[in-house]
């Protein structure tokens, strides 16, 4: 195998790592959003069950 054909491997692989890793990161923030929402959500409800007029 010559170096440019394993240099060519690397940068593939690194860049197949970064996209996993760019992924992940919008699962997770995706993830925390939707916690969130549910949390804001239930304490809505939670206002509204007390405070009728909330």
């Amino acid at each position: 195998m010559g170096i440019h054909a394993l240099i060519g491997l690397l940068h593939q692989t690194h860049s197949d790592d970064q996209l996993i890793f760019q992924i992940g990161i919008k699962q997770k923030s995706y993830q925390i959003f939707c916690d969130v929402r549910h949390f804001f959500a239930d304490l809505i409800k939670e206002k509204t069950a007390r405070n009728p007029n909330y």
